[in-house]
């Protein structure tokens, strides 16, 4: 095909219709749903290795720094305290709540 008539093809197509491409470098036509779910599985997949990430350095600073982990730990039962004194839960409760929290059970 020659120059000319290639150039006029793009000159009838419309404006938007050149602009997207819906092939990605290898070939391969995604739809927006299969992009969608890619984008989802990768974001889930991210946030367990950071929550996973988040375990390792909560504990490496809990047992560099005891106190301040101890002084954490009081603080956040007491607040949790504060919320639910008045259903009257048992501190083995609130304890299996904090740990809940923090992926511990």
């Amino acid at each position: 095909m020659s120059v000319v008539r290639c150039a006029a093809r793009q000159l009838v197509r419309p404006f938007g219709l050149r602009a997207i491409s819906t092939t990605t470098p290898a070939g391969v036509i995604w739809s927006d749903k299969e992009r969608g779910e890619e984008a989802i599985a990768f974001r889930k997949e991210d946030e367990r290795l950071l929550r996973a990430l988040l375990a390792k350095v909560k504990k490496a600073a809990d047992s560099t720094d005891v106190h301040e982990a101890e002084g954490s730990r009081a603080a956040e039962l007491s607040s949790l305290k504060a919320i639910l004194g008045k259903y009257n839960v048992s501190d083995k409760d609130l304890q299996a709540v904090l740990e809940w929290k923090h992926g511990a059970a």
